[in-house]
């Protein structure tokens, strides 16, 4: 019999507990799951999005009665989610491109809502669904990356170490923004399983994380390393486990060296770091400097302009969906480097809805990383340490790139709804 991690309840309402329902739809829900995470990762999966979306909204109505019975804390959250669907609906009906902006309606925001709730109600951390999906994926695309290596480059390393960014408009994997939330979470989930698990499966988990791993530093995602490391450093210093403390200082001290190691080769420090950002341009104290260095000097150029597009639509945006901002505000993203948007999921979804779907989302998101820190802080779990650190790691990647567009904001939702899923059984174990 498997014991019972740090941190589980026991089998009576506990995060272990499953219903007969829960197992009576258990292949429809891993039909959900891996709909958003194909979605997530491969091109031109629209309408599984949408089959996965419906799919989900049909199964919550047969937990309707599980989530009417949550704690009153998780009805709070719930009444303010619902209040982010409305406060975002006007943004579809004024919007000078209705069909589009309810096209983006449902895949940005009301089928993640559902999902987010979902999981709430399916929520066990002994569901091999959670963990299987993710990890055989990452294995799979690996795998790919080895094609690359031999097909593409012919087994040289340098035409491999750039084929990172190259080989990906012409694979059938998103594009490197749209994936680095997934490789993120999978990174830190699939190695907080891997110390949890049975031991057959505990290295193949331990060698799935490490997989999403490379493929950040493979497609220089500076950003999600940056907000990995941050996340990661919180929970050491907050976790009440000496193991996770023991784990999280080791694995920060390697991947300190791994980038130290990798800014010494001239190749990787330019192909995999750097990306031409010249930081001498950056702290020259010049806008148009700012403008002629890389993606981090270009993003702190075009901010200015779109925050002061977004003071004057406190209460209007352009429309929900990137498609109807790019329109709307062409003018503007001329100026702004011709880079199409903000570069900052807050900033992009005030300009295209207003200020409240804004507030409202801070507000949740401050909820749900309080709940993820007293979870880790009170059990030391180590699905509660990766869940707090992802959601800092995300914090920190929206702060430098729109993830608030479909499936870039997915993973989001899925480690939200991990959190409030076991404070609601937490709850109820209480209460009861």
């Amino acid at each position: 019999m498997k014991p019972k991690r740090k941190g589980e309840l026991g089998d009576k309402g506990g995060l272990g507990a499953e219903s007969p329902t829960q197992r009576d739809f258990f292949p429809l829900w891993v039909a959900v799951y891996l709909g958003f995470w194909l979605s997530v990762l491969f091109k031109h999966t629209r309408g599984l999005l949408y089959a996965s979306g419906i799919l989900a909204v049909i199964l919550c109505l047969f937990y309707k009665n599980f989530l009417a019975n949550c704690p009153k804390e998780f009805k709070k959250i719930s009444y303010v989610l619902v209040l982010f669907l409305i406060s975002l609906l006007p943004g579809v009906i004024l919007s000078p491109f209705p069909w589009t902006s309810l096209d983006g309606y449902f895949l940005s925001y009301f089928f993640h809502v559902i999902l987010f709730f979902l999981l709430v109600a399916r929520f066990s951390p002994s569901d091999p669904s959670l963990w299987m999906i993710p990890s055989v994926l990452m294995v799979f695309s690996f795998f790919y990356c080895l094609f690359i290596f031999y097909k593409t480059c012919a087994y040289n390393l340098s035409c491999w170490l750039y084929a990172g960014m190259g080989w990906l408009p012409n694979s059938w994997i998103k594009g490197v923004v749209s994936i680095s939330p997934a490789l993120v979470f999978a990174f830190l989930f699939l190695g907080a399983y891997s110390l949890t698990s049975y031991r057959k499966i505990r290295l193949f988990l331990a060698v799935s994380s490490g997989i999403s791993f490379f493929f950040l530093l493979w497609f220089a995602r500076r950003a999600a390393l940056f907000g990995l490391f941050l996340g990661l450093v919180l929970v050491g210093l907050f976790s009440p486990s000496k193991k996770i403390f023991q784990i999280t200082l080791g694995t920060v001290f390697w991947m300190i060296i791994l980038v130290i190691a990798l800014y010494l080769y001239p190749p990787t420090r330019k192909a995999l770091l750097w990306k031409y950002d010249q930081i001498h341009l950056i702290f020259s104290g010049s806008r148009q400097a700012l403008a002629q260095d890389g993606s981090l000097g270009q993003r702190l150029y075009i901010w200015p302009l779109y925050l002061k597009e977004a003071s004057r639509r406190i209460f209007r945006g352009t429309g929900l969906t990137r498609r109807v901002q790019k329109r709307v505000l062409a003018d503007l993203n001329r100026r702004a480097l011709r880079l199409e948007h903000a570069h900052n999921l807050f900033l992009n979804m005030w300009l295209q809805a207003g200020l409240l779907p804004v507030l409202i989302f801070i507000f949740f998101y401050a909820l749900t990383l309080k709940q993820a820190f007293l979870w880790l802080k009170n059990t030391g779990d180590p699905l509660a340490a990766a869940m707090f650190a992802f959601l800092v790691s995300f914090l920190v990647m929206s702060s430098f790139e729109g993830l608030e567009e479909m499936t870039r904001f997915t993973l989001f939702w899925v480690a939200s709804g991990i959190v409030w899923g076991y404070a609601v059984r937490k709850s109820s174990h209480l209460s009861g």
